[in-house]
């Protein structure tokens, strides 16, 4: 009975010992050589104490395992470092210590302020699976080395001033996000296999100096989601793919380049689609908007500011998907597409630089969604049924450039800004309250005459070129003081 009482007790105290063993090994316990690592990271770095809350309090007395913007693993390596938001300034270069780090897995320098050039060592981080650098203020070019990560997940070099060609990535096979939005990078993006990164879900170039042609790869990446080329210099046609495997992308913004040739009918069978961004390019021929038919997730559509012909009568109206945000400017438009009489969710419409003539149609004011309308820029001559334009959402509103006549339309108090001018107005009603909430409106190059509530927070248009008979009242008992323009 003894011994079986001694059995148990052993039991217990060896128990007792292998669970304090597990608990050090999972609390990960710092190594002395991560912590002098990053203790020698931080005399190198020179940064704000104030503003860097983070490396302040890091010091030899505690744990760098506990140490804000550390994260070790079981055996006390450093694997994840986020020093984002410190106002860090310069001391990281090739002689810096971070690179003895090297089971880092995630490193984050996010909205820091280094300006420096890039250093050439990150090639030894090899287990980095996510680096993020954006808005660090590095500039020159992206070093080759950074093709030797590939165990790289997502890579973020957005916002800094990187110059110069983008590397491979070709060998990046788990590669998920890569933005390289918001730098000076120039050449063409050939260098990549895009067909080799199958995991790929986010490519951002937006707003480089990136020229060439699309390789028809970039629309065959089977996961990709988002693919973002907006603001650069690409040139050519968009050519058809033969194997559409993106059935996954939900978004693509090919808008500010200098694309040409007929839209590709692939772009209407990307079934995912939800943002359709397209303008300022230089796509020409005719095009048919009942192709958007098969995008029933589509909320955003801009083909604006091309040399597209573009036909908006549908035979089946209400089976268009429903849009937020249609911008159609400068696409040839003769006539009001049939399909917004029943786009209910539709908060911005730029119809602008048609060749829309007659009626304004009534059912536009019954958009109840509609924050922001621009009809400017077309042969409009006046609206049908009531002037009272009385959306509650409504905040911007550009009838400017038409030929539009009668009496001025009396503007909802929700309004912000309104433009009236170069049209044919004649007269005008006394349509500002003192509960009106916009504050700047434009009547000029019109033949007005009558008289409208002049309040200090309006800033009237006035006086421009064109001819105007205009009287501002201070309040209803005051002296009429006319203005002529």
């Amino acid at each position: 009975m003894m011994l079986s009482l001694f059995t148990w007790l052993f039991i217990l105290l060896l128990a007792t010992i292998l669970f304090e063993i597990n608990v050090v090994l999972v609390s990960g316990h710092c190594l002395s050589d991560q912590q002098w690592f990053l203790l020698q990271l931080k005399n190198r770095l020179d940064f704000n104490s104030s503003s860097s809350l983070k490396l302040v309090k890091w010091n030899q007395t505690t744990d760098c395992c506990t140490w804000e913007g550390v994260t070790c693993d079981a055996g006390g390596y450093v694997t994840d470092l986020d020093l984002s938001n410190q106002w860090i300034v310069g001391g990281i270069d090739n002689s810096s210590s971070l690179f003895n780090l090297q089971h880092l897995q995630s490193l984050n320098l996010a909205n820091t302020h280094f300006n420096s050039d890039f250093p050439s060592r990150f090639d030894k981080l090899s287990n980095l699976s996510h680096l993020n650098l954006s808005h660090a203020g590095f500039i020159g070019q992206i070093p080759e080395v950074i093709t030797n990560l590939t165990q790289l997940v997502s890579l973020d070099f957005s916002s800094n001033n990187f110059s110069g060609p983008i590397p491979s990535f070709s060998f990046a096979k788990n590669l998920t996000h890569l933005n390289l939005a918001h730098n000076q990078l120039n050449g063409s993006i050939l260098s990549t296999d895009w067909s080799s990164l199958s995991k790929l879900e986010c490519i951002d170039l937006r707003d480089n100096a990136l020229r060439g042609t699309l390789p028809t790869t970039l629309f065959e990446i089977p996961s990709l989601q988002s693919l973002a080329l907006s603001e650069n210099q690409f040139t050519g046609e968009l050519h058809e793919t033969p194997e559409l495997a993106s059935f996954t992308l939900q978004s693509l913004e090919l808008d500010g380049n200098m694309l040409n040739g007929s839209l590709p009918m692939f772009v209407f069978g990307l079934q995912s689609l939800k943002v359709l961004i397209l303008s300022s390019n230089n796509f020409s021929g005719p095009l048919n908007l009942s192709l958007i038919l098969n995008l029933t997730n589509l909320s955003t559509l801009d083909l604006s500011f091309n040399s597209l012909s573009i036909n908006g009568t549908s035979s089946d109206p209400a089976s268009f998907p429903l849009i937020q945000t249609l911008k159609l400017a400068s696409c040839k438009l003769k006539r009001f597409p049939n399909f917004l009489e029943k786009q209910f969710n539709l908060s911005i419409l730029d119809l602008s630089a048609n060749q829309i003539d007659g009626e304004i149609p009534d059912w536009i004011w019954t958009l109840q969604s509609l924050s922001y309308l621009n009809l400017s820029y077309n042969f409009l001559v006046n609206l049908q049924g009531p002037l009272q334009v009385q959306l509650s959402h409504l905040s911007v509103l550009d009838l400017r450039n038409n030929k539009l006549q009668g009496q001025l339309p009396a503007p909802s108090p929700h309004l912000a800004y309104v433009d009236y001018s170069s049209n044919k107005f004649s007269s005008i009603i006394q349509f500002y309250s003192s509960s009106s909430t916009f504050s700047f409106i434009l009547l000029s190059n019109n033949n007005l005459q009558g008289s409208c509530w002049d309040r200090p927070n309006i800033l009237f248009g006035l006086h421009t070129v064109g001819l105007n008979s205009l009287a501002l009242a201070q309040d209803e008992r005051a002296p009429v003081q006319q203005v002529q323009t």
